[in-house]
């Protein structure tokens, strides 16, 4: 008779395209130990649109993909609490939601390898209408097979959201918070927060304690640095292509920066994932290709980096530039702050949001400033460091231990002690 091993599954409608945070989650699953003996198996249930490359095999061969939800997970994600999709949207995700936790099921058994209850499911990256679908399909799955699962809800999006006109978004707060007191009362199902603000939120909803996990995008310690004695590498941009993390607004902000600058000791680096192909978006690739073309310190790569890549890059850069809308990440989080943060960049923001705020908790060094002015910065920072006080966001001081250390601690090991509980 075989061993009974722990199956860690995914359930991940968002996980598409070979960009963002969906896609880093799973290669920060594989970088750790978990899955590299005999005892643990992953397995993934994606978007019906997903092909893992290379770079998520990994060094195991316990992962296994399944290309599953038809939904567009983030179709209705930004739309108002009233758009008329949304029934039918949450009723499509539930069946989905049901058939995976079906199939995880009937997989159990027909294996005999996995024990009764050990399979444990996560979920992040839900919005209020994701929670609801979880919920519907955890009722119907808990009436149809009296069996209840254990899942872990890694909790990403902020309730709140500000409307047009600056007000809170009152009925988007009313609809979370519903929802995932719709997923709290079910047996099994546990949460976890990335960041400050977003475990506060939810332990007022909820009633109850939500811990910070540590960040899944970072190692528990950084490489050596790697940076170079004369030229400062400037990261203009990185991660997948939206408009609303400035990727729109890239060539005009290159333009200047590079017609202006006229001092030596600078170069650029610009990573994206085309993962929107409209025609704004591909015009931009292509401006941008020829920019790099024309000017030897502006580097363009349009590929999902691999996770040495990226760790290997953010370890010589010295400075990272955030042109984030504020309408969008007043209180929404960026795993790109994490590590810019995590390899003590020098951050360069244009706008003032979440980011500000976060990077104030995690007392890194950062400049605020207006886009018209950030020649000057990227001008003190080409003789050296910026020498003036970090203006801190006015945020009230965290009371529990270092946040630092606590949201950079070790994924792998608190991943061990779920696996393992």
């Amino acid at each position: 008779m075989k061993p009974s091993v722990t199956q860690l599954v995914v359930l991940d409608p968002g996980l598409r395209e070979q960009g963002g945070h969906h896609p880093a989650f799973i290669l920060a699953l594989l970088a750790t130990d978990c899955f590299s003996g005999d005892n643990s198996k992953l397995r993934v249930f994606a978007n019906a649109e997903f092909t893992p490359g290379e770079v998520f095999k990994g060094s195991t061969n316990n992962v296994e993909y399944e290309a599953f939800f038809k939904t567009d997970f983030y179709g209705c994600f930004y739309e108002s609490t009233r758009h008329p999709e949304l029934p039918n949207f949450i009723r499509r995700l539930t069946a989905e939601y049901l058939a995976a936790m079906q199939q995880v099921v009937e997989g159990d058994c027909q294996t005999g390898t996995i024990k009764a209850g050990s399979s444990i499911l996560f979920c992040h990256a839900l919005g209020w209408e994701h929670a609801t679908a979880l919920a519907n399909a955890l009722f119907l799955f808990k009436k149809q097979t009296g069996l209840t699962l254990r899942i872990v809800i890694i909790l990403m999006f902020s309730p709140y959201r500000k409307t047009a006109n600056e007000d809170y978004d009152s009925q988007l707060y009313l609809r979370y918070r519903m929802a995932f007191k719709g997923l709290a009362a079910y047996d099994g199902v546990s949460f976890f927060a990335c960041d400050h603000e977003t475990s506060k939120a939810y332990e007022y909803i909820l009633a109850r304690q939500i811990d910070v996990i540590p960040c899944p995008f970072v190692g528990p310690r950084p490489p050596p640095n790697n940076r170079a004695k004369k030229i400062k590498k400037i990261i203009l941009y990185m991660g997948d292509s939206k408009a609303t993390k400035g990727f729109l607004a890239l060539p005009n902000l290159l333009k200047n920066i590079v017609k202006q600058e006229q001092k030596e000791g600078l170069s650029y680096i610009i990573q994206y994932t085309l993962t929107n192909k409209s025609e704004a978006f591909l015009a931009v690739d292509k401006k941008l290709k020829i920019f790099a073309d024309l000017h030897p310190n502006v580097a363009v790569f349009d590929e999902f980096w691999s996770e040495k890549q990226l760790h290997t890059t953010l370890a010589a850069a010295d400075a990272l530039v955030f042109n984030y809308d504020n309408s969008v990440y007043m209180y929404q989080s960026s795993g790109v702050l994490w590590l810019a943060a995590y390899y003590n960049l020098e951050m360069i923001f244009l706008s003032n949001n979440w980011l500000t705020r976060e990077a104030a908790r995690l007392k890194s060094e950062y400049t605020l400033c207006e886009p018209k002015k950030i020649i000057e910065c990227l001008n003190e920072l080409s003789h050296g460091d910026i020498n003036r006080q970090t203006d801190y966001a006015k945020i009230r001081p965290l009371s529990e231990a270092d946040y630092h250390a606590k949201l950079f601690g070790d994924f792998g090991k608190w991943l061990s002690s779920i696996v393992r509980s």
